[in-house]
């Protein structure tokens, strides 16, 4: 959750008035997975909210691509800062993203949104990299699913 108070912190100085102007739905959405994780390990979780939260901040990335341009790296080093270690590994899992591409199919939600993540990220090396093309191909397949998340 420290990742995600960050990027509603960068929305909230932005000079862009349509991310101030998400502040508010951004504030309410969290509201659930702030009172589980309060609640604990063994508090009540109800059914989806870990796999929300891991989709929530893969999202990440694309907030961060919607912030004016001279806002981006700030905001970016801050939600990496406070999300550390494990907004990492979630975000840029190559051996993940190598076993799904090795695999040719994506078996769950779980796995599309890592899949998107790495289509999303607004790191300029990416946007070149040579294996964008196969998850792109691996994305819309999914999508056409009749059980597609």
């Amino acid at each position: 959750m420290a990742a995600f108070h960050a990027l509603v912190n960068a929305y909230r100085r932005s000079a862009d008035s349509r991310a101030l102007d998400l502040v508010p739905s951004l504030e309410v959405g969290a509201a659930p997975h702030e009172a589980a994780v309060a609640a604990g390990r063994d508090g009540d979780w109800p059914a989806g909210l870990r796999l929300g939260l891991r989709q929530g901040a893969r999202e990440i990335l694309h907030l961060l691509a919607s912030l004016p341009v001279d806002e981006r790296t700030k905001a970016f080093d801050e939600v990496m800062d406070a999300g550390g270690r494990w907004l990492r590994e979630l975000l840029f899992n190559d051996k993940r993203l190598n076993r799904i591409l090795a695999r040719g199919r994506l078996r769950s939600s779980d796995e599309y949104y890592q899949v998107v993540a790495f289509l999303d990220d607004p790191d300029p090396r990416h946007q070149r990299d040579e294996r964008r093309a196969r998850p792109m191909e691996l994305v819309g397949a999914y999508e056409l699913r009749p059980d597609a998340a």
